[in-house]
């Protein structure tokens, strides 16, 4: 018996953010995302598709992502969990080095060069 299968990606914050305002668009369109005989998703994906089978609305998702008012069963679901916060602007981390790099001068570092795997 065919079925329809959501598929979502990754992508992060943005990830969320595309697929929210994906989901609402076909959701005007006639479409409710939640109706997906099956959901599957990765990273930024799984946490969409989660939520809609937790009952929250494509249009909920969307409002949530521009940070404008929820309708009141999505307010509901939601509930003590607040705003998504802001996405971080520039580089948010970095890794400090124990020393200084090390030049390689030109040694090859793998199995042809050592006889041994890495």
């Amino acid at each position: 018996m065919p079925g329809v299968a959501l598929v979502l990606g990754a992508g992060g914050v943005v990830g969320g953010a595309w697929h929210a305002g994906l989901l609402a668009a076909l959701a005007e369109a006639g479409w409710d995302a939640r109706s997906a005989d099956l959901i599957v998703g990765t990273s930024a994906g799984s946490g969409v598709g989660a939520m809609l089978r937790a009952g929250v609305s494509a249009g909920d998702l969307y409002a949530r992502a521009r940070g404008e008012p929820l309708s009141a069963p999505g307010a509901r679901l939601f509930g003590d969990i607040g705003p998504v916060p802001p996405a971080p602007q520039g580089p948010t981390w970095r890794i400090p080095l124990a020393s200084p790099p090390q030049p390689w001068h030109g040694r090859r570092c793998d199995r042809a060069a050592t006889g041994r795997p890495l």
